[in-house]
């Protein structure tokens, strides 16, 4: 297994019904490939390697729509003042969500993360880091002062248009396969549920695993 790993592009292997997935000067095959990034970097990786989708799949993948999201990760110089459990989801404002990563035990420092809406993180999306970082902090109003903070940019945050299915098999290019949050169910259930329904579609049997 590789983790951390950057993929520069997906090929159809030469003589076979697999696939290539080049790495740097180097190359690995795949006998299935099953892509999960956002549509948009899945595409760019395929249209990297000159694969070709039939037009309605494409058109169906373009379809796909996501929101981006501007996060901040604040360690404080004392406790956030937040209300247990350490989560907080404002009506307004910048802040779509709070959590206090202490409270949740993921951090042994007094720490938060704070996810920007939509609308903030579409006008702000070039915005100085520090600019991010004051006027969310600003708007999170805790108890304690930034020591260390830094800002975390996803284009491709939360689907808003999703894909009906769980997944997409590619018509005309067997062991192709599109999952993800953005297909028929979003944040991390209907991410579980769709690589479920994708790993299905390439082999039956795995639904009985």
């Amino acid at each position: 297994m590789r983790t951390a790993t950057k993929v520069d592009s997906i090929t159809r292997t030469d003589g076979s019904q697999g696939w290539t997935l080049r790495i740097g000067d180097r190359s690995m095959h795949a006998d299935a490939v099953v892509l999960t990034a956002p549509v948009p970097q899945s595409l760019a990786l395929l249209a990297a390697g000159d694969v070709v989708l039939a037009a309605d799949d494409l058109a169906a993948l373009k379809a796909i729509r996501y929101e981006p999201c501007l996060a901040v990760l604040a360690v404080l110089d004392g406790p956030s003042g937040l209300n247990e459990p350490g989560a907080a989801d404002p009506a307004d404002g910048p802040i779509d969500w709070i959590a206090d990563n202490q409270q949740k035990g993921i951090s042994a420092s007094p720490a938060v993360t704070i996810h920007a809406t939509a609308d903030f993180s579409h006008q702000h999306w070039s915005s100085p880091d520090e600019v991010v970082i004051a006027e969310l902090l600003a708007a999170a109003g805790l108890s304690a002062a930034a020591s260390v903070a830094q800002v975390q940019r996803w284009r491709y945050a939360r689907p808003v248009v999703q894909h009906r299915e769980r997944h997409l098999l590619a018509q005309g290019l067997a062991g192709l396969v599109f999952a993800g949050d953005a297909f028929g169910g979003a944040k991390v259930e209907g991410a579980v549920l769709s690589g479920r329904s994708a790993a299905t579609a390439l082999d039956p049997g795995a639904e009985k695993c």
